[in-house]
């Protein structure tokens, strides 16, 4: 088992309010609610009191068949996703402003809306938003929580820090997980190792060492511990990096583009660029290189990854 989706726990803030923004995407707030006793109304009593028009379409919960919710329910779900989106968006900002090694300025992105256009530049290009009614947002200081907003925030860290089912199941993980496993001879990772164009390891900074490879994995496995037993505020933050950061080896891609997903209607600006190594695992000499440098012996291993893409997937089928 590899660690995955145990961010929340740390307190950290920006991974908080991820996981309420993909729960309200989603219409599984109950799962926050029920299961792990985390009070969500005053987020919604201060989503219906901010955001009060109708939510457009894009923002309604998806749903499933086993999981069904009235109009009014969809709508109280769209506002909480709006308003906690746009919290995380600060949030993140300020996270990148603090950790410049992360080189994820390219997300900072509520600096660049043009409210009199209602447009935003991303990338040396210029995008028509669908949404512009951001009424928490200072346009002189953008990534600046509201004081609603900031006290809204600690309230949640609280209450997913004191959750005695949550704190449950992280110790699980940590007593079961790693950041890989070797098993029957196969090598598992939750998503992939951070490759360069080349096929080369990249060399990737954490905790004042730079490594690349299984050295990294390892020193990442130690830093996640270091989070949790330690209380190490830099590993902490990390946590919140491996969600979306290009160079996480639970990530795999270039970007997360959940804002442009939202407020952008062009889909060439929602595109999540995959990093080499899922072009590169499927070559033979690749994956055996990656076996013996994990100590794996070659003959019948196997390397077993999440986060293969659904059309390479299917290429693989055809060809």
């Amino acid at each position: 088992m590899t660690y995955y989706g145990w961010e929340q726990l740390f307190g950290n803030k920006a991974c908080i309010a991820n996981v309420i923004r993909i729960c309200a995407r989603y219409g599984n707030m109950r799962i926050l609610e029920d299961a792990y006793g985390i009070n969500m109304r005053p987020l919604s009593i201060f989503a219906l009191d901010t955001y009060t028009e109708t939510p457009p379409e894009r923002l309604l919960p998806k749903e499933f068949d086993y999981n069904k919710y009235g109009e009014s329910d969809k709508i109280v779900l769209a506002k909480i996703q709006k308003a906690i989106a746009v919290i995380q968006f600060k949030i993140e900002g300020e996270m990148i402003k603090k950790h410049p090694e992360y080189k994820m300025d390219d997300r900072l992105l509520l600096d660049k809306i043009d409210y009199e256009h209602g447009t935003i530049k991303i990338n040396g290009k210029e995008y028509a938003l669908n949404d512009t009614n951001f009424p928490t947002i200072d346009r002189n200081n953008p990534y600046k929580l509201t004081d609603k907003e900031q006290e809204l925030i600690e309230r949640l860290q609280e209450s997913f820090m004191e959750s005695t089912k949550l704190n449950e199941h992280v110790r699980f993980l940590y007593a079961k997980g790693s950041t890989y496993k070797i098993f029957n001879s196969n090598l598992l990772m939750h998503a992939c190792i951070p490759i360069e164009e080349d096929g080369s390891y990249t060399k990737v900074t954490l905790l004042g060492k730079t490594l690349e490879g299984k050295e990294f994995l390892d020193h990442l496995d130690n830093a996640i511990r270091e989070a949790y037993f330690d209380k190490n505020e830099e590993a902490a933050d990390y946590m919140w990096y491996l969600w979306c950061g290009k160079d996480s080896p639970f990530f795999g891609k270039l970007r997360m583009t959940t804002f442009e997903q939202y407020f952008i209607d062009d889909k060439e600006s929602h595109h999540e660029p995959k990093i080499p190594y899922y072009t590169f695992v499927t070559d033979e000499k690749f994956c055996k290189k990656i076996l013996r440098d994990f100590g794996v012996k070659e003959e019948f291993s196997h390397i077993i990854n999440g986060h293969v893409p659904v059309k390479a997937k299917d290429r693989r089928k055809s060809s």
